[in-house]
C-alpha cells in the first residue's frame, strides 16, 4: 500500500508555519527597518545637539569677544584722554577703568574674572584690587593670537590687547582679559549628551587645551589625540562615526567653529545608545522564541486531540483490512472521537456478524451447488460408459472390462458421497486419476500424463471435486470430440505459500475473443454454475479472494487452466 508523503499532523503544522512564516519575516523586517529608523534619528539628534551646544557657545563667546572690543576701546580712549600727572588722577583713572573691568565682569555668567593690563602704567586692574604688572602678564596676554583664547595658571582666557603700532614690541596701550568660568561651560557640556558613560569635549587641537564634561572618562582624551592626529585631513568622523576604542564601540560627532576656530567632540558607547533598541530586539527575540513554543505547544495539542486518535482509528482500519474482525476501541473522552470510536465498534460488530452470515449462507449455497454437481450426472459420460462396456463384453475382454466396472464404481463412489466437503489433496488426485483411467479406455488414442505429488503436499485439504472437472474441460472442449493422437498433461507445483494444480492439452485452442468471455464468466456473478464457474467460486470461498482459475494459451498448443490455492498459516 502506498503510503502518504505527509500526515495530517505534518500538513497542520506546515499550514500553521506558512501564515506564520510570512507574518513573522514581514513584522522581521518592520522592526529592523524602525530599529535602522530609529538608529539613524538617535545618531542624528547626537550630532544635531553637538552642533547646536557649539554653536551656543560660539554665540556667547562672540557676545564675549565684542564686549572685550567694546571696552577696550573704552579704556584705551580713558588713557588717551587722560593727563594723570600725579597720583590722584591716576588713581582716579584706575578707578575709571575697575568699574569698566566690573560691569564687563558682571557682563555673562561665562566670565569668572576680568582684568585690565596697562602696560604704560605698570599696573593691573581687577574687580577689587590694584597690583603691578608680573613678569608674565605681558608675555601671556599682550602677545595673544588674534583668536583671543590664552590658557595661563590653569584657566582659560579670552584676551583683546588694544595695540599701539608705534611701538615695535607690540606692547599695547592696555590689555583686557577675561577668565572664561569652566563650570559654566561644563555645565553647557553635560547637556550635550544625555547617555551614562558618554561625554563632550570643547578643545583648540592647535593650543593644545580643552574643557570636558563631568566625568569624562580617560576615552575622551584618547579620542581627542585619535582626532589631533587627523584633524588636517578632514578629521576621520567623516565618513565612519564609529570608533572602536578598548575593544569597546563608540558614536563620535564632531563640529569645529571657524568663528571661534575651537572644536567640539562628543561622544558615547554604542551599547549604552542602542540599548533600547536592543532590549526591543531582545524581546523580539523572546517573541520568536514564545511563538515557537507556541508552536510546539499546539502541534503536541493537535498530536494529541487530533493526529493520536486518528492514527489509532487508521491503525484499527488496517488491522480491519488484513481481515480482523476483533478490533475495539476504547472511548477515552466523551468528544467527537470518542463518538466515533464507538460506533465503529458498534458497526465492526455489526460488520462482522453479517459477514458470518454471509459467509453462512454462501457456504450453504455452494454446499447445495456441490451436492446438486455431484448428484448432476452427465448422462453422455453415462451412456458413453455402458456402451463402452457392452463393447468390452461382446468382444470377450472380459479383464478390461471387469477393471472398466470397477473404475465406474470407484468414480460413481466418490462423486455421490456428501458428507466432507474438505479432503486430502491426495485422494483428489486419485478421483482424477480414475476418471482419467476410464477415459483411457473409452479413448485409447489420447494420452494424459500425471506428475508426481510430492508427499509434504499428500495431506493438504482441498475442496472435493477440484480437480476432476478441469480434466474434463480439457477432455470435452480441448480436442471438441476428435482425440487421435492427443496428449493431456496433469502437474501439480508448489511455492510461495500456494498450491498450482495445472492442466495442459495439446487440444484446438482457444481464441482471445472466447478467452476474454470465458474469463469474464469466471468473474461474473449471474448464477451459472457450471463447472469451472463451480470450482472457481467454491476455491475462492475456502482461500479467500486470490485463489481461483486462470485460462491462458499453453505452449503445448492448447488450453492451461490453473487453480491456484493458497496455504492456510
Amino acid at each position: 500500500m502506498r503510503m502518504r508523503r505527509f500526515s495530517i499532523l505534518g500538513r497542520l503544522i506546515v499550514s500553521l508555519l506558512i501564515i506564520i512564516i510570512p507574518l513573522y519575516a514581514l513584522n522581521f523586517v518592520l522592526n529592523e527597518t524602525s530599529a535602522n529608523t530609529n538608529k539613524k534619528e538617535m545618531t542624528q539628534n547626537l550630532q544635531e545637539s553637538s552642533r547646536m551646544f557649539h554653536k551656543l557657545l560660539e554665540t556667547e563667546l562672540q557676545q564675549i569677544s565684542m564686549l572685550l572690543n567694546k571696552n577696550t576701546i573704552k579704556i584705551a580712549l580713558l588713557m588717551t584722554g587722560s593727563e594723570a600727572s600725579g597720583s590722584a588722577e591716576e588713581l582716579q583713572l584706575k578707578m575709571n577703568i575697575q568699574n569698566i573691568v566690573i560691569e564687563m565682569q558682571n557682563a555673562s555668567h561665562y566670565i569668572r574674572k576680568a582684568q585690565a593690563i596697562l602696560p604704560t602704567m605698570g599696573s593691573k586692574v581687577t574687580y577689587n584690587e590694584f597690583s603691578r604688572i608680573s613678569e608674565e602678564d605681558l608675555p601671556t596676554f599682550g602677545l595673544a593670537p588674534t583668536r583671543g583664547f590664552v590658557n595661563w595658571r590653569n584657566g582659560l582666557y579670552m584676551t583683546v590687547p588694544y595695540l599701539n603700532n608705534g611701538i615695535d614690541e607690540r606692547r599695547g596701550v592696555v590689555v583686557l582679559a577675561a577668565q572664561l568660568d569652566e563650570p559654566s561651560i561644563r555645565e553647557v557640556l553635560n547637556n550635550v549628551v544625555g547617555y551614562e558613560e558618554g561625554g563632550a569635549i570643547w578643545f583648540d587641537p592647535e593650543m593644545g587645551w580643552s574643557v570636558t564634561s563631568s566625568g569624562t572618562h580617560a576615552i575622551g582624551a584618547k579620542l581627542v589625540d585619535l582626532l589631533k592626529q587627523n584633524v588636517q585631513n578632514g578629521g576621520p568622523l567623516d565618513n565612519n562615526p564609529y570608533i572602536t576604542l578598548d575593544k569597546r564601540d563608540y558614536f563620535v560627532s564632531y563640529s569645529y567653529s571657524s568663528v571661534l576656530g575651537t572644536s567640539m567632540l562628543t561622544y558615547a558607547p554604542t551599547d549604552i545608545i542602542f540599548n533600547s533598541l536592543k532590549r526591543y530586539r531582545l524581546n523580539f527575540q523572546i517573541m520568536s522564541v514564545l511563538a515557537l513554543g507556541i508552536i510546539v505547544f499546539i502541534s503536541i495539542w493537535i498530536y494529541r486531540t487530533v493526529h493520536n486518535p486518528l492514527q489509532i482509528l487508521t491503525k484499527a482500519f488496517r488491522e480491519v483490512e488484513k481481515g480482523r474482525m476483533d478490533v475495539s476501541i476504547r472511548a477515552i473522552n466523551d468528544d467527537e472521537f470518542g463518538y466515533i470510536y464507538t460506533r465503529f465498534t458498534i458497526m465492526l460488530g455489526r460488520l462482522k456478524e453479517t459477514i458470518h452470515n454471509v459467509y453462512e449462507l454462501e457456504i450453504r449455497n455452494q454446499r447445495s451447488e456441490l451436492k446438486r454437481l455431484q448428484a448432476q450426472i452427465n448422462p453422455h459420460f453415462l451412456y458413453n460408459s455402458f456402451f463402452v462396456l457392452s463393447r468390452l463384453v461382446r468382444r470377450g475382454d472380459n479383464d478390461k472390462a471387469t477393471q472398466f466396472a470397477q473404475f465406474l464404481g470407484q468414480y460413481f463412489q466418490f462423486i455421490t458421497r456428501d458428507h466432507e466437503d474438505l479432503i486430502e489433496l491426495e485422494r483428489e488426485l486419485e478421483h482424477a486419476r480414475t476418471y482419467a483411467d476410464i477415459q483411457a479406455i473409452c479413448h485409447p488414442r489420447l494420452q494424459i500424463a500425471f506428475a508426481p505429488l510430492p508427499r509434504a503436499y499428500w495431506k493438504v485439504l482441498v475442496p472435493r471435486l477440484i480437480l476432476q472437472p478441469l480434466i474434463e474441460n480439457a477432455y470435452k472442449h480441448g480436442f471438441n470430440e476428435k482425440y487421435s493422437n492427443g496428449e493431456i498433461a496433469v502437474r501439480i507445483e508448489t511455492g510461495r505459500g500456494e498450491i498450482r494444480l495445472v492442466v495442459e492439452d495439446t487440444g484446438q485452442g482457444i481464441g482471445a475473443e472466447e478467452l476474454e468471455q470465458l474469463k469474464a464468466r469466471l468473474d461474473a456473478d449471474d448464477g451459472d454454475s457450471s463447472g469451472l464457474v463451480n470450482v472457481h467460486r467454491r476455491v475462492r470461498l475456502y482461500r479467500g479472494g486470490d485463489s481461483g482459475i486462470s485460462i491462458s494459451a499453453s505452449t503445448m498448443g492448447g488450453v492451461k487452466i490453473e487453480l491456484k490455492l493458497r496455504m492456510e498459516e
